[in-house]
């Protein structure tokens, strides 16, 4: 009898320490300060609400506009005329674009006014007034939300882009290196139709003539075939020597995949240590 009283006694007081715990843990300023755990977050973190009040610093950059840039804004689109070309960049409806210096650039262009780019060039020619290149801005309506973040930083990068590639181009050199490598740019024998099918169609003038001939790639890398691949119409392939192929184009993205698509037929071995291989060396401007 008295164990059986012990036990009682031990079990109420176990039952009185747990509702006392419970009823700490459920006091007001125990949730207020395990409210305030959850919502903390580290400051490597890269979750939503860590980035929320952080800005897009490549899409607030602004971009220069170079001189024998045209630029015209459509409802869903921003047109750029160049040199080398014509191309356009898609804009979200919740975009916008701002432009300073532009409009004076254009009227100076138009009466054959020099745009140097520089400041203080006018007035060392005596005209008192600064010359400053022309620069645009891309903003977006909601800064804060995750949609409008990302497409700002993209679209300002696609619209970049596309001035540099109808001002200057873009160059990828590919190297050969492996014993026998070599490569040629020959003329397509096969049909249209099936160059086309393909991906092909590049003219080439043959000299003294105004035909046109679709090219390709013939590469040896080690097979026992040749490989052959077709150039596109929108790729300017040039082989300088058997083992270096140089690709230009005005579109960065074409480009790329074009050049990853002749590099996939022979990567580099990074286990074994060989460098029988083609590939990238570098990516550069022309």
């Amino acid at each position: 009898m008295v164990l059986i009283g012990v036990s009682n006694a031990t079990q109420s007081s176990h039952a009185e320490i747990s509702r006392d715990a419970a009823s700490q843990m459920c006091s007001p300023a125990r949730i207020r300060s395990t409210a305030s755990l959850l919502t903390h977050t580290r400051a490597f973190s890269t979750t939503l609400p860590s980035l929320a009040g952080a800005p897009c610093y490549i899409g607030r950059a602004p971009i220069t506009i170079p001189p024998n840039i045209t630029l015209r804004q459509t409802s869903d689109a921003l047109e750029i005329t160049g040199p080398l070309g014509k191309t356009s960049v898609k804009l979200e409806p919740y975009m916008r674009i701002m432009y300073k210096n532009y409009e004076k650039a254009q009227r100076d262009s138009g009466a054959a006014a020099v745009l140097s780019g520089t400041k203080g060039k006018g007035k060392e020619e005596g005209k008192g007034e600064e010359t400053v290149a022309p620069m645009m801005l891309l903003t977006v309506q909601e800064p804060h939300a995750r949609r409008q973040r990302s497409m700002w930083g993209l679209t300002r990068t696609l619209i970049s882009n596309a001035i540099t590639g109808m001002t200057e181009g873009f160059v990828v050199p590919l190297h050969l290196v492996g014993v026998g490598y070599r490569a040629a740019l020959e003329a397509d024998p096969r049909p249209a139709s099936v160059i086309a099918r393909e991906g092909g169609g590049v003219g080439l003038s043959n000299e003294g003539t105004k035909e046109t001939l679709p090219l390709r790639l013939n590469m040896k890398l080690g097979f026992s075939h040749s490989v052959c691949v077709p150039v596109p119409p929108y790729i300017k392939a040039e082989v300088p020597i058997p083992t270096r192929i140089m690709l230009s184009c005005t579109d960065k993205q074409k480009l790329g995949l074009f050049a990853a698509k002749v590099r996939a037929w022979r990567k580099p071995e990074p286990y074994k240590g060989k460098v029988s291989a083609l590939f990238t060396l570098c990516k550069s401007l022309d």
